[in-house]
């Protein structure tokens, strides 16, 4: 309507088009100016809670002229060429058309709000369904339950709009006069505008909803897991690998009581009837057997974990079914060349997410399978010394593993989380 005003007193469609973009482009910039300075106090906060927690981020802030001038040049870019096509709808339209009351050539919402009330009972049913009787099919039924009430919820807010915007904002209306019905009636005189700019935000929230859910369940997984295998009261990890000398200081501690080393490595695994030349490298594990029901538990399916003591191996259940491997089998292991390093027999068949590798053996065959260079030490899987308690071990640990900056020690909780 203002720019119906505009065009009433003698615009031209060509000033009033421009207008809106000269608007467009000043909020674009404004916005791109303020985006930078956000983003370099959120930098700059997050680089302080990091210093208060002992992560010192070392180096400045990765921002110079030439950055500074893309960044406003696209946000400018991007503000007009959104702005062009509405700009010029609102430059051809006539006057006296866009002076009207918006309800006057608004479309019916019957279809809409019918097809979206169907969606949105249809996907409410679902969650009901599957939260009442979970089964194998649980999950897509609520995937699908979800995505239809979330679809249906979109269909359905012009109507939401109009018929339940005037309850929710009574309270605003009474309290602010009178912006309080001016807003109202702003916002209700053109639903199908309103439930857009809504949905948006909807949409947004929806996504944070979905992430945070994943997150948690993925928390929550991980903990399971965790709790299910892991029997050591801390480990010691790295992203890149523990050194060797932290395994001898932590060893030489007269509060630890036991601790077991988790290692791996690549190598070339030949099953019966394969050839080397057909394998690729796959990476193997190897620890102490006495590591099992000490530090570390897993699920055997067959055999026995003791027979790693005397060279065989344990195989994750998925890939003996994968490769037809069985107890009892010889596997041989090889070179990328195809020389023969050692060979072994399935001894155990496991069933294990916290060791998530195809073959388990012992830390000795380990260093006959994978050359002394390639293998990694992931974990140092540490139990306390009789009468040592929780918080005394993890001071001595903390200590010991201080000037390997990269170590990091965790109970089973820090490691869940």
């Amino acid at each position: 309507r203002e720019f119906a005003l505009l065009r009433a007193v003698g615009a031209s469609p060509t000033q009033v088009f421009a207008s809106i973009l000269i608007q467009a482009a000043v909020v674009g910039l404004l916005g791109s100016a303020l985006g930078i300075a956000g983003g370099l106090g959120l930098v700059s906060l997050l680089r302080i809670g990091f210093d208060q927690v002992g992560m010192d981020l070392s180096g400045s802030i990765p921002l110079d002229a030439p950055t500074m001038i893309v960044s406003l040049l696209v946000g400018t870019v991007v503000a007009v060429v959104a702005a062009a096509l509405p700009a010029r709808r609102a430059a051809l339209t006539a006057p006296v058309e866009a002076m009207r009351e918006a309800t006057a050539t608004e479309r019916s919402l019957r279809v809409r709000t019918i097809i979206g009330g169907v969606l949105a009972t249809l996907g409410a049913a679902g969650l009901v369904v599957a939260l009442l009787a979970p089964d194998s099919n649980g999950s897509a039924l609520v995937g699908v339950g979800a995505g239809l009430l979330a679809l249906g919820t979109l269909l359905l807010a012009p109507f939401l709009v109009r018929h339940c915007l005037g309850v929710l904002s009574a309270v605003f209306v009474a309290a602010v006069r009178p912006l309080g019905r001016l807003a109202r009636g702003n916002v209700v005189r053109n639903p199908r505008r309103t439930a857009n700019t809504a949905s948006a935000l909807m949409i947004g929230m929806a996504l944070v909803g979905a992430a945070s859910v994943l997150a948690a369940s993925a928390t929550v997984s991980t903990r399971a897991i965790v709790d299910d295998g892991w029997t050591s009261d801390f480990s010691i990890r790295s992203t890149t690998g523990v050194p060797v000398g932290a395994v001898a200081d932590v060893r030489a501690l007269d509060t630890v009581g036991a601790m077991d080393v988790l290692a791996y490595g690549p190598t070339v695994v030949v099953g019966p009837g394969e050839r080397a030349a057909k394998q690729d490298a796959s990476f193997v594990v190897g620890l102490p057997p006495k590591a099992f029901g000490r530090t570390i538990d897993v699920d055997v399916v067959e055999g026995s974990l003791d027979t790693l003591a005397d060279g065989a191996i344990a195989v994750q259940a998925a890939t003996a079914k994968e490769r037809g491997w069985s107890l009892g089998d010889t596997v041989t292991f090889a070179s990328r060349a195809g020389a023969v390093s050692a060979s072994a027999r399935v001894g155990a068949i496991i069933d294990s997410q916290l060791i998530d590798v195809s073959i388990v053996m012992s830390d000795k065959l380990l260093t006959q399978v994978v050359p002394s260079g390639q293998v990694t030490i992931e974990f140092l899987l540490v139990n306390a010394a009789p009468g040592v308690t929780a918080a005394t071990l993890r001071a001595d640990l903390v200590e010991a593993v201080g000037p390997y900056v990269v170590l990091s020690v965790s109970d089973k909780g820090d490691f869940a989380d």
